[in-house]
């Protein structure tokens, strides 16, 4: 039974079968290839007429398997594009699927992962349906010597996959799709490659730099240079990111070697959080960085290793956002969801009924966060979580995330505010 309300009901046409609609998209699209608007305004008129959760286009170099670009449209969260290019496309189960196909054909992916796969899937389970998708129609663009293009047109929980009508009228597009994406690939510098990953970074609302491992500032979103203007402890000097106070700036800078370091290739632990040194009139601020190396990237970021730093205010936040959780304790978008969900006053089985799983799953994945922050009672998972100034006291780092604190130990060896049975520190 289709989920998407409307369905049999209402006999007017929806926007994709309407004519004028449909030669505004083709208009739109051949815009997009010669430069005249953006992608993404263009993918968006599709995304609305099919109702998707997203819209994806993505340009491979066969050569280096680079990413040459990525286009997406929809409704889906920014923090989801970012999870996939850290974490989660390598386990993406319908790209081969997709790339397995001729251009034209068509895969959907409920004909070939059936529910049992989906409710074992970490890629499902962890990542997808926690950001609000859950089915994927895929099919080639382009496919020569030099690249192929693949899109995927994604439905979201609660909706059904796409049905033959409307992949009817997505393969009519395709042919404009081509043909768009040529023009624009002609035309285009051959330099932008390393710019794919910071379009999804200029959208975000979180501070993002990335940075070398000598401090050298490669791109700012307008988050970034908004808060790098004011006075939070960093600023910029000489085109690098630089601590008001002179301890944290070394341990800044040997993070960054540390991260960076071609040692660090297929290493665990690579993320680290720094917890800048409180001074009298700054806000307090966290530097939760995340290690980008060229390949498990795709090149979206370019050639060099890099370190993607988010600068999170401590002072300034209004609630508790699941990504910046994630991002500090190395936790997947399900366990960092339920963590807030908890830490908001919710119980087990009332995070189940607001989620649509079972009380298992989520007593699973609580179980799951209380290893990797080395916890054992819910009560300090819920503490933990609600003083975010409080990342960063515990000088024994949870696995895969690294916590320096860069500020002076109190008399006795304990961190100031911290609470332990230990009185020797």
């Amino acid at each position: 039974m289709r989920q998407r309300r409307g369905r049999g009901a209402c006999m007017h046409k929806r926007g994709f079968e309407n004519a004028d609609r449909y030669d505004e998209t083709v208009r739109a699209i051949y815009a997009a290839g010669s430069g005249a608007r953006s992608w993404e305004s263009a993918m968006q008129l599709v995304a609305d007429d099919l109702e998707l959760w997203a819209l994806q286009v993505a340009g491979v170099d066969k050569r280096d398997g680079s990413v040459m670009y990525s286009f997406e449209a929809g409704r889906y969260p920014l923090e989801s594009i970012i999870d996939y290019i850290r974490e989660y496309h390598p386990h993406n189960p319908r790209v081969p699927l997709i790339a397995a196909l001729q251009p034209g054909e068509w895969m959907h992916d409920h004909e070939h992962l059936d529910e049992n796969y989906v409710a074992g899937s970490a890629f499902f389970q962890d990542f997808l349906i926690p950001h609000g998708s859950r089915w994927c129609s895929g099919t080639k663009i382009i496919d020569d010597e030099s690249c192929v293009v693949m899109m995927g047109a994604l439905r979201g929980v609660g909706q059904s996959p796409l049905d033959a009508t409307e992949t009817a009228y997505l393969s009519r597009l395709i042919e404009h799709f081509a043909l768009g994406l040529q023009i624009y690939r002609d035309s285009r510098p051959r330099s932008v490659s390393a710019t794919a990953g910071q379009q999804v970074l200029e959208r975000m609302a979180q501070p993002m730099p990335l940075l070398d491992e000598s401090r050298n500032i490669h791109y700012c979103n307008p988050a970034a240079r908004v808060a790098l203007d004011s006075d939070r402890g960093v600023s910029v000097s000489n085109g690098q990111l630089r601590c008001a106070v002179g301890r944290d700036d070394n341990r800044l800078l040997n993070l960054l070697k540390d991260m960076l370091s071609p040692r660090h290739v297929g290493r665990a632990d690579r993320r680290s959080v720094l917890r800048l040194t409180s001074q009298p009139a700054v806000q307090p601020m966290l530097l939760l960085l995340d290690t980008l190396m060229p390949e498990p990237t795709m090149h979206l970021f370019g050639s060099q290793p890099l370190a993607l730093v988010m600068l999170h205010d401590l002072a300034g936040r209004r609630a508790i956002d699941p990504f910046i959780v994630a991002a500090a304790f190395d936790l997947t978008p399900a366990e960092a969801q339920v963590s807030v969900l908890l830490a908001e006053g919710l119980s087990p089985d009332d995070i189940a009924r607001h989620r649509h799983v079972s009380p298992h799953t989520v007593r699973t994945q609580l179980r799951m966060v209380h290893g990797k922050v080395g916890i054992t009672r819910q009560a300090d998972l819920v503490r933990l979580i609600q003083e975010m100034p409080d990342l960063g006291r515990d000088p024994q780092a949870p696995p895969q995330s690294r916590v320096i604190d860069a500020r002076p130990t109190a008399p006795g060896g304990r961190l100031p505010g911290r609470e332990s049975s230990d009185e020797n520190g």
